[in-house]
């Protein structure tokens, strides 16, 4: 048929050409497909639209994949195996946060800190985030104690266990017994998302199994505060 292309780049009659409805129709249809966003309800069916559609840099596949989170619908290929997520990661929640002093440790135990809890919070798969605990002064009973303090993650909306993925660890010597002795844990790390969902993260606290005495996180001036922010995308 004789054809105009608009200034969006759609193909449409002339005005001129012989009676086609059909090749039109095809035609337009075809030139509409790079300028639309398609909606697939997953991977494969995602796949299969790429396949038909043989996208190129000229004319690039956008699709909103319905079994993600909200978050990361919206996605693109030039060539129909590599796609691009352009996501807006859902808001995080408030961190969590106590001044009261946490559950104590002893005897080579490692010790979840219930006092403070758990920090849940939705996670995009291939995103990295910083994972921290502020505001932590080790308490020792015991002159020469060694603690461990760590951050463990798992997923879904439960405390962490011990034999959770460990986040971050660093260690704390008490230097002198009680509040004179405290000693400040900074704790932080990386954490790569795995797959798309809640995830969960708490504090640890074990004393050396050589050690005497009874370990406690407490609050320095401020609330010990456990939260995460987004750092990247890595994946």
């Amino acid at each position: 048929m004789a054809s105009a292309t608009t200034t969006g780049g759609i193909v449409v009659p002339a005005g001129i050409d012989p009676f086609d409805p059909q090749g039109d129709m095809v035609e337009m249809g075809e030139s509409i497909d790079p300028t639309i966003i398609h909606i697939v309800t997953n991977l494969a069916a995602r796949t299969q639209l790429a396949a038909a559609l043989s996208p190129t840099p000229a004319r690039p596949l956008y699709v909103h994949r319905q079994d993600t989170l909200d978050a990361a619908h919206l996605e693109s290929s030039t060539d129909g195996t590599t796609w691009a997520t352009h996501f807006a990661p859902p808001a995080l929640p408030t961190p969590t946060s106590t001044t009261a002093n946490g559950s104590e440790t002893s005897a080579g135990n490692l010790i979840r800190d219930d006092k403070l809890g758990g920090f849940t919070f939705p996670a995009l798969a291939g995103c990295q985030y910083r994972v921290a605990c502020d505001s932590v002064l080790l308490n020792g009973t015991a002159v020469g104690d060694i603690y461990s303090a760590q951050l463990r993650i798992i997923a879904g909306t439960a405390l962490p266990g011990g034999t959770a993925t460990l986040v971050a660890a660093t260690q704390a010597t008490v230097g002198a017994a009680g509040s004179a002795g405290r000693q400040p844990i900074d704790l932080s790390g990386p954490w790569t998302c795995p797959s798309t969902g809640q995830y969960t993260v708490a504090f640890f606290l074990q004393r050396n199994a050589a050690g005497t005495g009874v370990g406690t996180p407490v609050s320095s001036s401020a609330p010990r505060t456990l939260y995460a922010h987004l750092t990247g995308r890595v994946a």
